[in-house]
């Protein structure tokens, strides 16, 4: 069995991330503290930009600093501030060129929803894709390749009803019509598999059960998969501290429609995690060696950021363009803080805390509430910028970068002088990669 390259693997880690940090100690490349690395942890925050990292350690609009433990490790650690997340910015692309430093050109895996020319539909579908034959050895027919909740055997069911549907999923007609699991359909090998190859042991933890894309090719990649299905049904953890009965009962279709459910949900994979440190497996049923490379996804942030709960009355998001953060997205930040606090004090207590490298990121940003901020302040210089440049009668279409403003080549008549500047639907998921459209 080969040894692991441990400098190596680090090194490929932290060229991959927004953020990189080795807790209350600096190190430099030359202090020799790369040959001491045993373990990864990489922690992705969805929707965690570097300017909320910024806020939170620093402190914005009158709030004192509200993350001490992720400002103990920016302070300590080292943070690399050049990372761009991938194009188009979204779960399966970000996750991807984090374990494999791979475009979404490279690995085939543009978004959880795609269409594939060579693959068939599914056999007997109970997701919206529509089913297409397939005959073994011959060309597909084309397919949408949708890989989601709709894949679960049930995803009412915190475990998806107890794993994927083969039914569900798309076929290939040169494997004799096999259905294509979700690591199938990545091009390319990721760090877990190049880890268990050299005799490491590893782990990870996400959202759904399709995230089982993480095993790689050979389907073997993670030791010890964790996938709690988010679109399930709230419902009482019974071994997660302070979640032993349905913390908010206003909000319980899934896991994403409560600011404090959400907590619950990542507060098991948190848990996960603290087994796996203590040298047990993600449920803490069996012994087993803390993983060479493990980690988690956290979607609290992510659902404080776009989240409006009409059950209390709450809204999510940030109040101006400097991002000052809601209540709700507040709580939900210093909750990761937290989080993240209990993973270090546990890697402390176990004294692995030296020989692990801890990489904090986020697999995409989350510009929709930030955008909107800065659209309150910018509407009427743009609005200005049309009438005088185009004349009142007309309706421009403009694709927008940040703040800089480009008019696009079509041109529409406006039903009435002075319209107001209305967003279309384009914009809630192009924004994650800090592009939309604005119609005026």
């Amino acid at each position: 069995m080969k040894k692991i390259n441990f400098e190596k693997l680090a090194g490929i880690a932290v060229s991959v991330l927004l953020s990189t940090a080795t807790p209350y100690k600096s190190a430099s490349a030359d202090d020799g503290h790369r040959s001491r690395i045993r373990h990864v942890l990489l922690l992705s925050v969805d929707g965690f930009h570097a300017l909320d990292l910024e806020n939170c350690v620093k402190g914005v609009s009158g709030l004192a600093p509200y993350c001490p433990n992720l400002g103990g490790l920016a302070q300590n650690g080292i943070r690399y501030m050049q990372a761009s997340s991938s194009k188009p910015s979204d779960s399966f692309p970000g996750l991807l060129a984090m374990i494999t430093g791979g475009t979404p050109r490279s690995t085939g895996v543009f978004y959880d929803n795609s269409y594939d020319r060579s693959l068939a539909g599914p056999a007997s579908p109970t997701n919206d894709v529509a089913p297409g034959s397939c005959t073994p050895g011959m060309s597909g027919t084309g397919t949408q390749v949708l890989y989601d909740e709709t894949i679960d055997n049930d995803s009412t069911k915190l475990d998806g009803g107890g794993g994927i549907n083969p039914a569900n999923l798309p076929r290939n007609p040169l494997a004799n019509c096999a259905p294509v699991h979700p690591h199938q359909y990545v091009r390319v090998n990721n760090i877990f598999e190049v880890a268990r190859r050299n005799g490491g042991y590893t782990a990870w933890s996400d959202k759904h059960l399709a995230y089982e894309l993480v095993n790689g090719p050979s389907g073997q990649g993670v030791n010890d998969l964790y996938n709690p299905e988010i679109a399930s049904e709230v419902v009482p953890l019974a071994n997660v501290p302070g979640c032993t009965s349905v913390v908010d009962p206003t909000a319980t279709d899934d896991w994403t429609s409560s600011f404090e459910n959400i907590k619950c949900y990542d507060k098991l994979k948190v848990q996960a995690i603290i087994n796996q440190i203590n040298g047990k497996t993600h449920d803490g049923s069996q012994s087993a060696r803390v993983p060479t490379i493990f980690g988690m996804n956290f979607q609290a942030v992510s659902v404080g950021q776009k989240l409006v709960q009409a059950s209390i009355n709450a809204t999510g998001g940030y109040l101006d363009a400097l991002g000052t953060p809601s209540n709700p997205l507040l709580g939900e930040i210093q909750f990761v803080d937290q989080s993240i606090g209990a993973m270090i004090g546990e890697l402390h207590k176990q004294g692995l805390l030296q020989s692990t490298l801890v990489i904090v990121s986020a697999k995409h940003g989350q510009a929709r509430s930030i955008q909107r901020a800065r659209e309150k302040s910018a509407i009427q210089l743009l609005r200005h910028w049309a009438i005088s440049s185009c004349g009142k009668r007309q309706r421009i279409v403009l694709h927008c970068y940040g703040l800089r403003i480009r008019p696009k080549r079509q041109v529409r008549r406006q039903q009435s002088q002075g319209q107001a500047i209305r967003v279309s639907a384009k914009f809630l998921s192009a924004t994650r990669s800090r592009s939309y459209i604005m119609i005026l």
